[in-house]
């Protein structure tokens, strides 16, 4: 499940075409970065890369896997089973 950053504004993203942000570029990475806004980049109308702010922080991943692993048997006590860890 994706999480939204908190920074990010909750606003739909803009949309531009190619052409003008090829013509605008380095004005709208500033935008980006100043006001936390994405801007959705597109070709020929369709949705090609998104423009997001960078972020510096590292994420918070306690609790990222709850739910999607399962702890089957002892995990503590070793199996019974001889293997020779030289071969």
């Amino acid at each position: 499940m994706a999480k939204r950053n908190s920074q990010t504004s909750t606003k739909h993203p803009r949309y531009i075409g190619a052409g003008e942000f090829k013509s605008k570029c380095l004005g709208l990475m500033d935008e980006v970065s100043e006001r936390k806004e994405e801007i959705i980049i597109t070709k020929h109308g369709q949705p090609l890369v998104k423009l997001v702010p960078f972020e510096n922080e590292i994420p918070d991943l306690s609790g990222y896997l709850k739910g999607l692993l399962e702890i089957k048997g002892d995990i503590v006590q070793t199996p019974a089973v001889h293997w020779n860890a030289d071969a």
